[in-house]
């Protein structure tokens, strides 16, 4: 008994944690009408790849017509 190791359950609050605060910032979104069909961020059934089909969709629409296309994606994390 002397050398085992202790559970915890640190990563089960902050899951909760996580899910609790997403909940309020969708609801809080819905109630004020302040959701823009663009965004994938907090929202259910929207994810990275539903974000990347709008990205695709949007160059393939300019494309289809003729127009010029320009995607700036900054490096957020090589400011930290």
């Amino acid at each position: 008994m002397e050398n085992h190791c202790p559970i915890s359950n640190l990563h089960i609050i902050s899951k909760l944690d996580k899910m609790l605060v997403a909940r309020l910032i969708e609801e809080h979104l819905k109630h004020n009408d302040t959701n823009n069909s663009y965004q994938c961020n907090y929202r259910r059934i929207h994810s990275t790849r539903i974000a990347l089909l709008f990205v695709n969709n949007g160059i393939f629409k300019a494309l289809d017509e003729g127009s010029m296309t320009v995607l700036i994606i900054p490096d957020l994390f090589a400011l930290s």
